[in-house]
């Protein structure tokens, strides 16, 4: 967690028109509580500036009145009247807590960002414990794309009050942001119980579920948000947006068709229309649709969205160029507006760490939880591997086999080495917290068991069956604790063209690996920087991983599939080949992808773009000649 911001007030915070001088006696003795919230006295606060005495003419019940009607004009959508009735206030009271906190509500409606600023600078140095004014200088870094002080300020309110619904809220947004969609259902979570009869949590945790995979949890969340709220365009949008990932395209009409009868100026709906029409393969239509996009009413999500949607249009109609100018773009909006940027540098520096931890001498040492496979403790099937290398196929063959599962992308590994450290109570850092794991082998049977228990929680073991997978993109920089954790798991490495992985990624909205894949170039360091590390680990670690590439799948699936059984130790069974009716359905971005059969023009795909490749074909070329493509 970042330390917590302090801003401090410029001088002469108290501009011209802050405040009134009148020259009756005040309404409010020197001694009494300030009418501002500050819990402190009239004459320690709002009541005295320099050498003068500030009186005001408004009695406690007047001040009060003049508040809700400022609270009703801006709720009626009167913000002149909200802004001139809270200058009236503040004219009385420079520092009253409600009516700066809805003056800045209604700067924001005006889009003045500077006074905006100026206002939470005030409202910080007056109430720097006050959880509300945290949480909206938290919600102000998290659309300015400042993660880190959102984070803190939101982390802060936290402290002060637990059940502080809308820091939850804000942290899932960030949490959501980031991928780490675990982190967003806790806190998503958390708001829930603080009021589950907020419709707009409910819808969030809906989409959250429907990241995770968990279809019928997600589609509750949903129908409970528009019983609470039912005329909510974006939540029907959410869940058409999980059939289509279900594939069950006429309810994904339905629901858009309710969306544009609520709301048939909704930016968003020509876009979903588009992703409708796209995963019928209709993209002519797909196109026509996007041309209606009101692109100026789009919030930065929702612009990202559509320049990633417009360019995978394209680049099925062929129109390669135009294809990478909207690619381009997206990435921009997500790395330039949204704050995911990526560090090379500290990416650098830690993969460094990792190669100095994790040699041979030290791994021979280091406690291992021992081999218990059993119904009650089975043994993950690690698939691993880049972003949009082929992981989600590998998955989906494997767990059309009567003993396997699919698991999906499960975030247990990283989130138990985010906690490594908290668990053993030292201040160290991943990995170097890993040498006070002791001489037995507690800290990781711990780690073992906390992650089956997730997995028996998710349900993702499926009666009968006795295995599954976890094909989290880039677990392959965890292979040094899943090494300690899990001593006897297989590990399939997944490949696919560097060039073609590097692109695909760069294609998608893809949060794996740091936000590397918002640019080529940081896409093309990461994957140089994950192949250096697997070798890394082959070469320290007792493990045998299984490398698989995805174009030998497309060009003889039967064949990989036998390979990859056999290396499993299960018999070949004719169904895994057909993995395109796996019911099963991947929450990964090439869901659509993997329920159809496979397709050639998804092999050397980069072809098409090599004049835009050209800045990664140096850094990527050493890889391209040792995997022999």
């Amino acid at each position: 967690m970042n330390s917590e911001i302090s801003v401090e007030l410029p001088e002469g915070s108290f501009a011209p028109g802050d405040v009134t001088l009148f020259e009756q006696p005040a309404q409010y003795g020197r001694n009494d509580p300030c009418p501002c919230g500050s819990n402190r006295r009239f004459k320690d606060c709002c009541g005295f500036l320099g050498d003068v005495m500030i009186t005001t003419r408004l009695t406690p019940e007047e001040l009060q009145q003049e508040l809700q009607k400022a609270i009703q004009a801006k709720e009626s959508g009167a913000w002149q009247q909200a802004e001139a009735l809270c200058q009236q206030i503040l004219s009385g009271v420079p520092n009253q807590l409600q009516a700066l906190r809805l003056l800045v509500e209604v700067k924001r409606h005006y889009g003045d960002g500077e006074a905006v600023t100026v206002l939470l600078q005030r409202l910080l140095r007056h109430f720097p414990h006050d959880d509300d004014v945290l949480v909206d200088v938290g919600e102000f870094f998290e659309q300015q794309g400042d993660a880190a002080r959102a984070e803190a300020n939101l982390a802060k309110a936290l402290r002060i009050n637990a059940n502080q619904l809308r820091a939850h809220a804000a942290l899932a947004r960030l949490a959501q942001r980031r991928g780490n969609v675990g982190i967003a259902e806790f806190h998503l979570r958390e708001a829930y119980y603080l009021d589950n009869a907020d419709a707009e949590v409910a819808a969030d945790l809906g989409r959250v579920l429907n990241q995770l995979g968990r279809k019928a949890e997600a589609e509750h969340y949903f129908r409970i948000a528009l019983s609470l709220r039912p005329d909510e365009a974006p939540t029907l949008l959410s869940w058409a947006d999980m059939e289509e990932s279900r594939g069950d395209l006429p309810t994904a009409w339905n629901l858009l068709a309710r969306a544009r009868a609520i709301d048939p100026q909704f930016p968003v709906i020509p876009l979903a229309e588009a992703a409708l029409h796209a995963r019928e393969q209709r993209y002519h239509d797909a196109l026509a649709s996007l041309k209606l996009v009101d692109r100026p009413r789009l919030n930065i999500a929702a612009m990202s969205l559509y320049y990633f949607t417009r360019g995978r249009v394209l680049d099925k109609l062929g129109r390669y160029e135009d294809a990478f100018e909207s690619l381009r773009r997206a990435n921009a909006v997500s790395s330039d507006r949204m704050g995911l940027r990526y560090d090379p540098d500290w990416h650098r520096a830690y993969a460094e760490r990792l190669t100095r931890f994790f040699t041979r001498e030290r791994m021979e040492s280091m406690p291992k939880a021992r081999s218990r496979s059993d119904d009650e403790n089975p043994v993950p099937i690690f698939v691993t591997c880049f972003p949009r290398s082929g992981a989600t196929v590998v998955e989906q063959i494997l767990s059309m086999h009567s003993n396997i599962s699919a698991g999906d992308e499960m975030f247990c590994i990283p989130d138990i080495r985010n906690r490594a450290a908290a668990m053993m109570g030292v201040e160290a850092p991943y990995p170097e917290c890993l040498a006070h794991a002791g001489d037995g082998p507690e800290f990781a049977y711990h780690c073992r068991e906390e992650y089956l228990s997730n997995v028996r929680l998710a349900g993702i073991l499926e009666p009968g069956v006795g295995r599954f997978t976890d094909k989290l993109p880039l677990n392959e920089w965890d292979l040094g604790l899943i090494n300690m954790v899990f001593p006897d798991a297989p590990i399939i490495h997944v490949v696919r063209h560097p060039l073609d992985a590097v692109l695909s990624a760069f294609s998608i909205d893809v949060r794996h690996g740091g936000m590397c894949a918002f640019n080529l170039v940081h896409a093309a360091q990461h994957y140089a920087l994950t192949m250096d590390l697997v070798e890394h680990y082959e070469n320290n670690l007792d493990v045998d991983i299984l490398r698989v590439r995805y174009e030998d799948i497309v060009r003889g699936v039967k064949k990989q599939t036998r390979r990859m059984l056999k290396y499993l130790g299960e018999e070949f069974e004719p169904q895994c080949v057909d993995f395109h009716l796996n019911p099963h359905r991947p929450r990964s971005p090439s869901y659509a992808q993997v329920k159809q059969p496979l397709y050639k023009d998804s092999v050397n795909r980069h072809k098409h773009y090599t004049a835009h490749l050209k800045p990664v074909f140096t850094i990527l070329e050493p890889y391209i000649k040792k995997l022999g493509y």
